[in-house]
């Protein structure tokens, strides 16, 4: 039990995107943690998008504001483990912010602001952080339109890598493909590119970056009790030899190793990580917590490479999974904090962001 007072926890889960699995196990995890808390829980599925939203408690289905009148009536927080979507993006944000409920990570700005991996990294390159070259590739462009972008992606500078086609506006690499370099790349890209406009949810445009080798890193920042960021220990990915951290490697049971602290990641390096997913916190306006992923090129598993090596920023989650394969509830165990007490403090750390108003 915790010492501060029992809440009552609304966990928001499900939704329509293809991490919808992955959201509901957040949610599971996240219920079964705040309840060993102490703290009383009630688990909403959100319906997958087919016409008018409904959300589901215990089995009884009704629409967001039919729900929020009735058995959430008493809610103090929501706890949001959506991935992705209206629910990552700000729309559900929105949603809330009207209604005066108060709810966990970021508001409806820096939400759509991370969701949108074209928007977030241009904001980046004005901060004068480093990024992957990229090609934008709407997903209503025209047959020559494809063709000429097909050409400025190939033409990138770094592209004798391979490519790294992901959607958008997608997460856990749900429809994100990595071209290795060769003579087939240029058929590799175009189906890449209609994988991605042929995701369920609405059509979302492709962002196609320079593949980057090195190792990859994420670092997960959290607030703590007076509302100050700080950076949580990094963690080191390997993928499996010959793969990269793709939606299997990262939920299966033998997917990628994770080691926190790193283990071939040089400590100024470290160092430099945590001080950039701080930066990136605040330059997008998180609140409560987030988690940013890297590259880190020229790394070695061996631990070979510059060991002043300045990564680049691949992407910010503002609702990072909290299921037993992911990233953040490891990095917090390494600070020092159970995976309850996570959860516990993402949902003070909502009631202070986003206070009720009204009720």
């Amino acid at each position: 039990m915790s010492g501060t007072q029992p809440l009552c926890v609304g966990i928001l889960a499900g939704g329509a995107t293809g991490e919808r699995e992955v959201s509901l196990k957040t949610g599971t995890a996240v219920e079964a943690a705040l309840r060993d808390r102490g703290h009383r829980t009630i688990l909403v599925e959100l319906g997958p998008a087919a016409g008018r939203p409904r959300w589901s408690v215990a089995g009884k289905e009704g629409s967001p504001l039919e729900v929020l009148a009735g058995p959430l009536a008493g809610v103090d927080v929501f706890f949001l483990a959506l991935h992705g979507g209206a629910g990552e993006g700000g729309t559900l944000q929105g949603f809330l912010e009207t209604l005066g409920l108060a709810y966990t990570g970021s508001g409806v700005g820096a939400s759509a602001l991370c969701l949108d991996k074209q928007g977030f990294l241009q904001q980046l390159e004005h901060a004068g952080l480093r990024t992957a070259p990229r090609v934008l590739v709407p997903h209503d462009a025209s047959e020559q339109e494809l063709r000429d972008l097909h050409a400025a992606a190939l033409d990138l500078p770094g592209a004798e890598h391979g490519l790294v086609v992901k959607p958008r506006c997608g997460g856990s690499s749900v429809a994100t493909t990595c071209l290795a370099p060769g003579p087939g790349l240029v058929g590799d890209l175009a189906a890449a590119i209609a994988a991605v406009r042929a995701q369920p949810g609405g059509a979302d445009d492709a962002v196609v970056e320079v593949r980057i080798v090195g190792l990859e890193a994420s670092c997960g920042v959290l607030e703590d009790s007076s509302g100050q960021p700080r950076a949580l220990p990094p963690i080191e990915i390997r993928p499996k030899a010959g793969g990269f951290f793709d939606y299997e490697e990262k939920y299966a049971e033998d997917g990628a190793l994770e080691f926190c602290p790193p283990v071939a990641i040089p400590e100024g390096v470290q160092a430099r990580i945590q001080e950039l997913a701080m930066l990136v916190h605040r330059v997008t306006g998180c609140a409560g917590y987030s988690r940013v992923d890297f590259m880190l090129p020229g790394l070695t598993v061996a631990g070979g490479g510059p060991i002043d090596c300045e990564p680049v920023l691949l992407e910010s989650n503002t609702l990072p999974g909290l299921t037993p394969r992911s990233l953040l509830p490891k990095e917090a165990i390494e600070a020092g904090l159970s995976f309850g007490e996570l959860c516990e403090a993402i949902c003070h750390a909502g009631l202070r962001a986003h206070p009720r108003r009204g009720h």
